[in-house]
Parts: structure tokens; sequence; C-alpha cells
């Protein structure tokens, strides 16, 4: 169940590869570059990160050179053996020509004057044939520079996308998933995002491979947004007046029973009075408080006007949300449902594992399900988003015109209110009934307990998000809810006739153990390995040792599509 992928080993392309690697890095993390070329340094950065996405799919496991050490000289690597597969000496003709024109363009940012400290670095060993024309043809005026700057990042971008080209379909899947990654990683203030906006929408006008840079547009968009909107929320608690611009009265909505206790369905499709149109409405409950209440409106207002943003990124799978409720025991946010929908309440992933065999998804669907989640996830957490309630009933499926599930279009639901940007905020508590299955068996061990009623969450930390999808991964791949799966295969008869069920540290191991004994022979050793990955995440890691390791992982399974 594992695709195969594309590998190189001969010493001339890995040292080649290898070079051009390091050189990439060097240039693009120079400082100082004038204000007129930022454009053209974004859209090499662009092309920087998809070329270390290319590097780590053919060579995966191998040594990366830092940023300071440059590549090989020219000289060397025109020595350098040619094997004998027929490939290669293409590979090595690209490799060459790719890394001339890095050097060019290093020339052209160094020439500008860019304030370059390396003392490490032997630039000597650069002074090539094509280096020495390219200095000497450098024209000072700007439409030179950026004529030039314009060329060789064009013949960047074409050996890219050959270079690409070379990869499986789920290799080049997990490229185009890191672009945004890498790219956010490094461009994080609102000044970087607008650059990287402004270059990725000129790419996508241009470039026949416009998908992906249309993507990395719509996430800085996004982004830049969500910015705006935290920083105005921060200004409100400072002192600033609260506007909530998206609260709505159940008044405009035919009536429907609002939810009082846990027990109730706390999801319900109402119509809107003026037009019909059907909405969903998610509640959560809130004990009577009128301390806190103030600050959940303003947290549900920013949500809303979060998850409302016309540019929201594709695999953020959310729905589109047109405001909040508020009752003296309950809030809920208003979602629009998917227009291919035939306006049905959605199913929870949760509900699903119930469902008659017949409508269960194929083996095709599943792992192109826990994909599209992992995906999903890692597209939150790029924007420094935490859900804080990632589990397999905030996974929602609608019904298509015929009454089928559509397994492939999930929707998160569930969000807690709390400021989505900063991990280290308490999160206030909404629900004075908490859910025994999250309470038992969602958690993370280390959260330890739900807080008190009105006492707030443990601080979350992206680890705890990555943990719920190593569930979720358990449970696809079995088709059972956690809680049944350790009830049927992994307690005593004494647990199973005390109730008492395993927790924290012991409770981890049985998903350990559930993951290594049921799991490989259902689904492959790669999703194993990214579902293990999940259980076991550490503090630190960041978004682009979740798109290798789980993301990757998962692109790497495959099975025979049905026809």
């Amino acid at each position: 169940m594992e695709a195969a992928g594309l590998a190189f080993g001969t010493t001339a392309v890995f040292t080649l590869a290898n070079g051009c690697l390091g050189l990439i890095r060097f240039v693009s993390s120079l400082p100082g570059i004038p204000a007129e070329l930022a454009t053209h340094h974004a859209m090499f950065q662009f092309e920087s990160v998809l070329y270390t996405l290319w590097w780590e799919e053919v060579f995966p496991g191998s040594t990366q050179p830092t940023s300071t050490s440059t590549s090989t000289s020219t000289s060397a690597l025109q020595d350098l053996s040619v094997s004998h597969f027929n490939i290669e000496p293409q590979l090595k003709l690209a490799l060459t020509d790719l890394h001339g024109s890095i050097v060019a363009i290093e020339n052209i940012f160094r020439t500008y004057k860019v304030d370059v400290n390396d003392p490490a670095a032997d630039f000597s060993s650069l002074q090539i044939g094509f280096r020495k024309k390219a200095l000497h043809k450098l024209a000072l005026h700007k439409e030179s520079v950026e004529s030039q700057l314009t060329e060789h990042i064009d013949k960047f971008r074409y050996w890219n996308s050959a270079l690409r080209s070379l990869l499986s379909y789920r290799q080049q899947e997990v490229v185009k998933a890191g672009l945004v990654v890498g790219v956010l990683k490094r461009r994080a203030t609102e000044g970087d995002l607008v650059t990287v906006w402004d270059a990725a929408a000129g790419a996508t006008k241009k470039q026949e491979e416009g998908e992906k840079y249309a993507q990395l547009r719509d996430a800085a968009e996004f982004q830049i947004r969500r910015l705006k909107i935290l920083s105005e929320e921060e200004q409100a608690e400072g002192g600033a007046s609260v506007e909530l611009g998206l609260k709505r009265s159940l008044g405009d909505f035919v009536a429907h029973k609002v939810p009082e206790k846990a027990t109730d369905n706390l999801r319900i499709i109402s119509r809107l009075k003026s037009t019909s149109t059907p909405y969903l409405f998610e509640y959560k409950l809130h004990p009577p408080n009128p301390t806190t209440l103030p600050l959940l409106l303003s947290r549900l207002e920013t949500l809303s006007r979060i998850l409302s943003l016309a540019s929201k990124p594709e695999n953020l799978l959310s729905l589109n949300c047109k405001g909040y409720v508020s009752t003296p025991t309950s809030l809920a946010l208003i979602y629009s449902l998917p227009p291919s929908s035939n306006k049905a309440l959605p199913t929870t992933l949760h509900s699903a594992y119930t469902l008659k065999e017949r409508k269960r998804p194929s083996l095709p669907q599943r792992l192109n399900l826990a994909r599209t989640l992992a995906k999903g996830l890692l597209s939150f957490h790029t924007f420094g988003w935490l859900h804080k309630s990632f589990h397999s009933k905030n996974v929602l499926f609608f019904e298509d015109a015929n009454d089928n599930l559509v397994f492939a279009s999930p929707y998160i639901s569930g969000f807690e209110y709390a400021r989505p940007s900063d991990p280290k905020e308490m999160t206030v508590s909404v629900s004075a009934n908490p859910d025994a299955y999250l309470r038992k068996f969602a958690c993370h061990p280390d959260l330890g307990r739900l807080a008190d009623v009105g006492g707030g969450m443990p601080r979350f930390e992206m680890r705890y998000d990555v943990y719920g999808l190593g569930l979720m991964l358990l449970e696809i791949a079995i088709w059972k809810p956690i809680d049944k799966i350790l009830e049927e295969e992994y307690l005593s008869e004494a647990e199973k006739h005390s109730r008492n069920y395993p927790s924290g540290k012991n409770l981890e191991k049985r998903w350990l153990k559930v993951c290594r004994d049921l799991v490989a022979h259902r689904m492959g050793r790669e999703y194993r390995d990214a579902t293990k990955a999940c259980l076991t995440w550490e503090n630190g890691k960041d978004g682009e040792a979740f798109l290798h390791e789980v993301v990757g992982r998962l692109e790497k399974c495959f099975c025979k599509s049905e026809n």
C-alpha cells in the first residue's frame, strides 16, 4: 500500500543537487534586499522552497547543507562522472544550468550592495565564466536589473517544474502542500505577507502551473486579514469599544428547540425567515456567568469574522460562517451549507463509524479522508491557529443530492472560543456538561482532565491537536470509534466490569498498542508510522516536520482506485 518514489543514489546527481540547495538557501537568506527587488526576492524564495521540497523527496534522510555552506564550484561540477542511467545526464545538465542561474541571481543581489555577513563562505571558487559575464553586463538601472532577475528566476522556475515532473503524483502533492508551509514560516509579518501576496498573484496570472501560486496567494490574503481581525480584537480588549457586527437574532430564523443540556442535539438546521435559506447552527452550552459573557461574545465575534472570510484556503476545511447567536445558556455559530448538499443535517465522522456497510467509505476513500484531515490540520497550524477540540465528533460530512455522504469533502467544526492565534492563552470553558467521550478518550494525556466549569482549560499546544488527529487515524483505519476499539480489544475483564477505563500515560500506551497491532495490515506501514508519529508528537516540532512525518507518509499510501 505504499507508493514507490523516485530516488537517485549516484554521487554525481546528489552532489549537484546538494550543491544547488546550499547556494539556494544562502541566497534566499540574504539580508538587506532593497524594496524595489522585494517581489523578485519573494519569487526566488517561492522557488527555493519548492526546490528544497523536491530535494527532500528525492534524497530523504540525507544531511542537508547549511545556509552558510555554498555549493561546489562549476569546475568541480564539470569533473563529476555521469551515471550509466539515461536520466542522469539530463539531470546533470539541468542542475548545472540551475546552479548557474542561482549564481547570477546572487550576483545581482550582491551587486545591489546587499549587506552579506558570511565569513565561512568562500565565494572565490565561484569566479567562473558566466559569473564574470553576468557582472560585466549587469546594468545599474532598475529596469535592467529587474529584467535580468526575471529571466533567471523564470529559468529557476522552469527547471523546478521539470524536476518536479520526475516525482510521483503523491510526492508532488507533498511539495504542493509544503509551499504554503515553507513560505509563511519565513514571511510572517504583515509587510512580508503583502509582498508574498503581490508576488504570488503575479505568478498566478502568467504561469501555466498557476494553481500552486494561487493557493499561496489565497493563504497570504487570508493571513493578512486574519491578523488584522486579531489585532482589532486586542485593541478592543485594551479598552476600545467592541462592535458585535455578526451577532444575529434568533427571531430572524424559523423557531427551533435551543439545546439546554449536553444530551440535546447541539447541531440544528434552521431556515432564515426572509429567504427560507437553511443554515447550520452549532451550539455550545455555557453556564450563566455575566462576568465571562462579554469576553465570550468578543471571542465569538472574532472567530465568526475569521470564518466568514471569503479568502479562506481550501485546505482549511471550514464552512462559511454567517454570524452567531447568544441565548442565556448557549452560544451558536451559524454556517452556510455546502452548495451541493441536500440541506440535511450533517453526519459526524464519529457517527459514520456505525453506518451500514453499504454506506461506509471504501479503502481509497478512507485513505483520502486521512490525507485530507492531515492537510486540514497542517493548514490551521501554518496560520498559527490551534483548533483545541480536534476529534471525530467535530468532523462533518454532508449528503449530496442523492442522499449519499460525501466523504471526499469533510468539514472541520467545533472551534473553541479562544483567540486562535495564541496557544498560551487559557481557553474559556463554554460547556457545563463536557462530553464523556472527550473527557475519557479524546484528550491528550497531558491535559489531565477537563477544567471545572468556568475555570478554563489548560494552556493548549500544537501537539494536542496532532494527538487528536492520531486518534482519528486509528479510528479511520479500523472504522470504529476509539472507545469501542478499547472496549472490544484492549480492556481486561475487570476493567470492562468496573467501567474503570485506563487514563493518562496508561491510556496512551493502549493506543500505541492498537497502532502496532491493528493498523499496518489494514492500511500499510506508512499509515501506521504516520499515526504513531501523531500519538507521540513532541513539543518543538513545527509544520515542516508535520508535513514530512505525517502528510508525506500518508501521501505514500495508495491502493487501486475503484471504477
